[in-house]
């Protein structure tokens, strides 16, 4: 699953949500919502997310994509994360480690 922006943080609660359907989450630029749901530190333990957001986004603070990251890892999901140096878009390298972590 791939979301971004608002896409992004839906993306992120449907595979906290339901992380038996999903195996590889991509949130770009995203976050994650206000009380978001409770999961067992067993329950992302087989999921993998790739975090890409710009430091510079004035739509979706960096900081949020770092509080995501986090509260990913905290449940046992493992995490890769791509920063650049842009607004609220998606640079070019992490679109190149975004493909390497669909295809690999």
């Amino acid at each position: 699953m791939i979301g971004f922006s608002q896409g992004a943080a839906m993306s992120a609660v449907v595979s906290i949500l339901y992380p038996e359907y999903f195996q590889k989450i991509a949130i770009l630029a995203g976050f994650l919502p206000s009380n978001p749901p409770l999961v067992l530190t067993s329950n992302l333990s087989e999921l993998k997310f790739f975090i890409a957001h710009g430091t510079d986004d004035q739509m979706v603070s960096f900081h949020k994509s770092i509080e995501l990251k986090e509260f990913l890892e905290g449940g046992g999901a493992k995490v890769k994360f791509c920063k650049e140096d842009i607004g609220h878009k998606v640079g070019k390298d992490c679109l190149k480690n975004l493909k390497i972590f669909f295809t690999s």
